[in-house]
C-alpha cells in the first residue's frame, strides 16, 4: 500500500506492482481548508462532513476494534448520503 503522493507513482502504477493506491482523509481536508480562503461556500460542506467524521473517530478513540467498527457503520449514512447528494449537485 502506497500514499498518493506523486514520488510513489512510479511504484504503484509500474505493470509488476503489486502496490494498492491509497488516498488519506487528511491530505483531503487540508486542500479544502486551504480553499476555504479562495472559495469559502464551496469548501463549507466538504469541511463539515470530514469535522463529522474526525469527531466520529475521536468518540471511537478508546473503543476496541469491534465497537470501533460498529460506531462508524452507524454514523455512516447519513453524512455519505449528504456527501453523494453535493457531489450530484457540482
Amino acid at each position: 500500500m502506497a500514499d498518493c503522493y506523486s514520488g510513489n507513482l512510479s511504484v504503484t502504477f509500474a505493470p509488476s506492482s503489486s502496490m494498492t493506491q491509497m488516498a488519506y482523509w487528511a491530505n483531503g481536508r487540508r486542500k479544502m481548508f486551504e480553499a476555504k480562503d479562495h472559495n469559502r461556500t464551496a469548501s463549507a460542506l466538504p469541511l463539515a462532513l470530514l469535522g463529522q467524521r474526525y469527531d466520529i473517530e475521536r468518540r471511537g478513540a478508546t473503543m476496541t476494534a469491534e465497537e470501533r467498527t460498529q460506531l462508524r457503520v452507524s454514523k455512516r449514512s447519513p453524512s455519505t448520503g449528504r456527501k453523494s447528494a453535493a457531489t450530484r449537485r457540482s
